[in-house]
């Protein structure tokens, strides 16, 4: 008790000397009492069921009236007045009401809450859980890039020991520009979200025109919980793809998996998920069967608010039927990227991934004396990076895509680079 008293004083002179010395000379005091207290926080959670509270109550004029939960007090009217208080609580969160009134009619109110019971939260759930709201966003973006192999034609001469088998196009004709266009609009209710978007690639070189220009129409529906939480995610995507203006195919992608979200220590959030994705690809031409591919994926995302910045990784295992028996393949990828999330300023990106697909029914390869073997592999290496700008939503990016493609069959080399302009609104 001894101790509480001494505290209590300490408190008092403190607001005494804080109010002697801070102030400069000539400015006015705060016209209402100032309530305090050492036993009570604005929110705080108790396990004892009652509570010895003391109020300091002061102010330049005297105090005329103190009310604590509707109860008026007894004192005698002073500038500074001490209140002691028992409360007895009741199971739930308990409200603490103070109101303090001067002789010039000034007032001052504090409230405090206090919980009592083991399963009585601090603050009610219906605050911190956060209700389910629609929203929608559209993004928008165009690039105009070089493309170095757009038909990812032979990159290099290959030299087997008997023969040089150069590419189909000359390496001074393989360059072309492209410029792509998308469009998206994004929608969200709790876990559920949806997306429409379109995509067209244009090339300018009449051999690429054929068979490179496509449009692209995409829709998607999905369910899963926040980036912090754990659930099942489920997806749905319904492409259609068109090249020249013809029909070209439709694929169907369903994805069923699990999510395992938390909130690091650093405070990034982070998430691990396993997927399994299967798509079926249905093609306009009636000469050309059905492809489908079946896939196993790792996924961690983290991103970090107070570093404002992004990681990903990927990790997929599958196999690919495809419509002729010496395109079935199965494939291992890994993929990395890490770009800044800043709201605003400079922008940058980088990321690289490799794989490898085997062909079993596939021997026609240009050699047999390679450490791949006597069937197709491919081992596909990718590198990319980004620089750029953003402000108010809007993005300038200048970016670079490698690939190299080494393989028994056809080992390509590609390079795309470019400016990309994109907004989100």
């Amino acid at each position: 008790m001894k101790a509480k008293k001494w505290s209590l004083l300490f408190l008092f002179f403190i607001f005494i000397g804080s109010h002697a010395y801070a102030e400069p000379a000539g400015k006015k005091n705060s016209e209402s009492p100032e309530i305090l207290t050492s036993d009570l926080l604005k929110r705080q959670k108790v396990v004892s069921e009652t509570l010895n509270v003391d109020f300091i109550i002061t102010d330049k004029d005297d105090i005329v009236e103190i009310v604590i939960n509707g109860e008026n007090q007894t004192f005698e009217p002073s500038n500074t007045v001490v209140i002691s208080k028992k409360f007895t609580f009741q199971h739930g969160r308990n409200l603490i009401k103070v109101v303090a009134v001067d002789d010039k009619g000034n007032q001052t109110e504090e409230k405090y809450i206090v919980a009592f019971g083991k399963d009585v939260p601090l603050i009610p759930k219906s605050l911190t859980e956060k209700k389910n709201k629609f929203s929608w966003n559209v993004s928008l973006g165009v690039k105009v890039q070089d493309d170095g192999n757009p038909s990812d034609d032979l990159g290099v001469p290959i030299d087997t020991g008997d023969i040089v088998i150069e590419g189909l196009v000359p390496d001074e004709n393989q360059p072309d520009t492209r410029t792509t266009k998308n469009a998206m609009v994004s929608m969200s209710y709790g876990k559920f979200s949806g997306f429409l978007g379109v995509n067209t690639t244009e090339y300018t070189q009449q051999r690429y025109i054929t068979n490179y220009n496509t449009a692209v129409s995409m829709f998607g529906l999905g369910y899963k919980p926040s980036s912090k939480k754990w659930g099942p995610v489920v997806k749905y995507m319904l492409m259609d793809v068109n090249t020249n203006g013809y029909d070209t195919l439709q694929s169907n992608t369903f994805t069923l998996g699990y999510q395992f979200g938390y909130v690091a220590s650093n405070k990034s959030t982070s998430k691990q998920a396993l997927y399994l994705v299967h798509a079926k690809s249905e093609y306009a031409a009636a000469s050309t069967d059905p492809s489908s591919t079946g896939t196993f994926r790792w996924e961690y995302d983290n991103t970090d608010k107070e570093g404002l910045d992004y990681f990903r990784y990927v990790f997929a295992r599958g196999n690919s039927i495809e419509s002729t028996e010496d395109d079935k393949n199965s494939f291992t990828t890994l993929d990395f990227l890490w770009n800044n999330k800043w709201l605003s300023g400079v922008l940058f990106d980088i990321g690289f991934g490799f794989g490898q697909k085997t062909y079993p029914n596939d021997g026609n390869i240009l050699s047999s004396d390679t450490p791949l073997g006597d069937t197709r592999v491919d081992i596909p290496i990718t590198f990319n990076t980004a620089l750029g700008y953003t402000i108010h939503g809007v993005k300038l990016k200048w970016n670079f895509d490698y690939s190299f493609n080494l393989s028994n069959k056809k080992p390509t080399v590609r390079d795309i680079s470019g400016f990309e302009l994109s907004g989100s609104f």
